[in-house]
């Protein structure tokens, strides 16, 4: 039987099927989301393993040919325009089993859309860091010996600081961009609460990896089933070890997934490069934006909207 309860925004009557308790419903007067009563909602930080995500039945929609789009990564497997938009979610971290040609399809519609902040952010990226470079220019010339390497070195780590600091940055603008939320230059200066331990932990996550890919390619098994490590620590503020143990959920059942997007941007790269060394600073955004996309999805925070 229908459950009814009311908002406790504005106090408006719901009413929802009893096939909805536990899930979301948005209070159609306030737009507050609210969790239907029956069972306890998920913990924020509990993860809720799903083999796909759980949508209500919908009566099938009459199906339009599909018209010409700008999309040259666009799904062959549904005509353009009948299936719903992803849209951004703030519940738990499930783990959900993503299709490749859906997380191309939406990384290419946010890069076309935000390219210019996008690009203008990747470009800050990577010339900022190159400024705590120019010291190792000059000192050589200017002086030698210990004095020297007493400040090369420093300068040498402070770039490599700053280069990662200002992937936090990147990471930040890929996953608002495919949220559909604003995306801002701003965003690519990372100024959280956990800015120096994200900045720390993804510094020992790449060292890590790069490591242990010496050691029979070990490093490389690490990142397919832990990539989105650096992602965790953007998104929910966690440290190092807590990120780790939700990653592996998240890929759990996107193994294949993962594979096919890293040969995917690997492709896309590799041909950038081989046409002009600039134009891999054009797609380097579209390749953040894939695998924030791919994060966003695999973990439940980037699902088709509920009807409730």
């Amino acid at each position: 039987m229908p459950i009814e309860f009311s908002c406790p925004s504005c106090q408006q009557t719901l009413r929802v099927p009893d096939t909805a308790t536990g899930k979301q419903a948005q209070c159609p007067k306030c737009k507050t989301l609210i969790v239907v009563p029956g069972t306890s909602p998920p913990a924020e930080d509990d993860f809720v393993p799903l083999s796909k995500p759980s949508w209500p039945a919908e009566s099938p929609a009459p199906v339009t040919p599909a018209g010409p789009t700008d999309n040259p990564y666009a799904s062959m497997s549904m005509p353009a325009g009948s299936a719903p938009r992803p849209t951004a979610q703030s519940g738990p971290i499930i783990n959900v089993a993503v299709d490749i040609s859906d997380v191309i399809s939406h990384a290419w519609e946010c890069f076309t859309r935000d390219f210019g902040v996008l690009f203008a952010g990747y470009m800050v990226a990577a010339i900022l860091p190159l400024f705590a470079l120019i010291p190792l220019l000059i000192i050589p010339i200017v002086a030698g010996g210990p004095e020297a390497m007493a400040i090369v070195v420093p300068c040498a780590m402070l770039a490599v600081a700053v280069s990662f600091y200002f992937w936090l940055g990147q990471m930040q603008m890929a996953m608002a961009s495919a949220r559909g939320e604003p995306v801002e230059i701003g965003m690519i200066f990372y100024r959280e609460s956990n800015t120096v331990s994200a900045t720390i932990g993804i510094f020992l996550f790449s060292i890590g990896v790069g490591f242990l890919t010496l050691l029979f390619c070990i490093g490389l098994v690490v990142l397919v089933l832990y990539w989105p490590v650096g992602f965790l620590i953007v998104d929910k503020k966690i440290g190092l070890s807590d990120a780790f143990a939700m990653a592996r959920r998240i890929t759990n059942d996107n193994v294949g997934t993962t594979l096919l997007l890293a040969v995917v941007t690997m492709a896309i790269s590799f041909g950038a490069s081989s046409v002009c060394f600039l134009v891999v600073y054009l797609v380097g955004p579209l390749l953040t934006v894939s695998w924030a996309t791919a994060y966003l999805m695999m973990s439940g925070r980037l699902t088709r909207g509920s009807k409730y």
